[in-house]
């Protein structure tokens, strides 16, 4: 699914589909490099690069659907990835390309190689739920050795640049935050963010993140430039810098994802809303958005919130973990909020 435009913002909308497995572009086109490329299953493109598109990818469930390495692809600024549903994905993952200012939110991630892949400037991450994934969120420097050549800007990988990452939550195993340079990091000219920032990924904020036992919380394989770290709390009992021990063992709900239950050192631990956009403040960065739900559509304090992507004890909200009785021909059975 391709949701492209030009001229004006587009505001395309791909809602409450099932994307399920099918062939690989290795499977299919053996190493013909040119063949290898496009079989995402949903893309947002737009005619110019880093125009605003302003299209919503929801309520989508991505079960085994690893056409290749990007499962869902942003090309364009502005849009919004929310509240859906990818597992069982070998390779495929959410990727910010060419995009600058998404919102990504209230999206599961289960039993994948690698969640979040952030290249570009201002994204917003949040309420988001990782288990069992290898690498939860990648925070990139950047690719290429064009350094933004006239008319050859789309083959760079922009560094992330002035990323929010705000009560996510990681189990069971994996990375949950890593930042490093991928295939192509030799060249001699890297492609830098379009306000010549640097190429390795800088002005990081991490904030009301949480690290279940099992989970490594940060591995800065490329050190992160001037990241800001607050109220990220792990199980681990020898924390890295930015993070703290707290005591929240996890247990599985009705529909497989593992969270903390109420009493536990995550409640009520986390660094208000009003802390976070001061500390977006001090830079150029995207409005930090008033959370006022949780992973599940739950009412989250604004003052004293818990830290990770759920709010423990709330009344019980609209959103959870996807189904096939969910999407496709089958949605209807349970409203959702437009």
């Amino acid at each position: 699914m391709t949701l492209h435009g030009g001229g004006l913002e587009d505001y395309n909308v791909a809602d409450h589909n099932y994307f399920g497995p099918g062939p690989t572009a290795a499977s299919l086109c053996g190493q013909v490099a040119n063949c290898l490329n496009g079989w995402e299953s949903v893309r947002i493109t737009r005619e110019e690069l880093f125009t605003e598109s302003r299209s919503a990818v929801k309520y989508n469930l991505f079960d085994g659907a690893d056409g290749e390495g990007e499962v869902v692809s942003d090309k364009a600024n502005a849009n919004y990835h929310l509240f859906n549903t990818f597992q069982n994905l070998s390779q495929g993952h959410l990727t910010l390309r060419h995009a600058r200012e998404a919102l990504v939110e209230g999206n599961t991630f289960v039993n994948c190689t690698k969640g979040i892949r952030a290249y570009g400037e201002k994204h917003v991450i949040a309420n988001n739920h990782f288990q069992a994934v290898a690498v939860g969120i990648q925070v990139p420097g950047g690719q290429g050795d064009l350094d933004q050549e006239v008319g050859q800007e789309g083959k760079c990988y922009y560094p992330a640049d002035k990323l929010i990452v705000a009560h996510n939550s990681f189990t069971q195993s994996g990375i949950a935050v890593q930042s490093e340079i991928g295939n192509g990091c030799g060249k001699e000219k890297l492609c830098r963010n379009p306000d010549g920032a640097s190429d390795a990924a800088a002005h990081v904020i991490l904030a009301n993140n949480f690290a279940a036992s099992g989970v490594t919380p940060l591995d800065q394989s490329l050190p992160l430039i001037s990241p800001l770290l607050v109220s990220n709390l792990t199980s681990l009992t020898t924390p890295p810098q930015g993070w703290s021990f707290t005591q929240a063992p996890v247990s599985l709900d009705a529909f497989g994802v593992l969270r903390a239950g109420a009493g536990s050192g995550i409640e009520n631990a986390g660094a208000s809303g009003a802390t976070v956009r001061g500390l977006a403040g001090t830079g150029s960065y995207a409005v930090y958005p008033n959370l006022l739900v949780d992973l599940d559509g739950q009412s989250r304090s604004l003052s004293t919130p818990d830290v990770g992507a759920d709010e423990l004890g709330a009344v019980p909200g609209y959103a959870r973990r996807l189904t096939w009785a969910d999407v496709g021909p089958r949605w209807g059975t349970r409203l959702a909020p437009q």
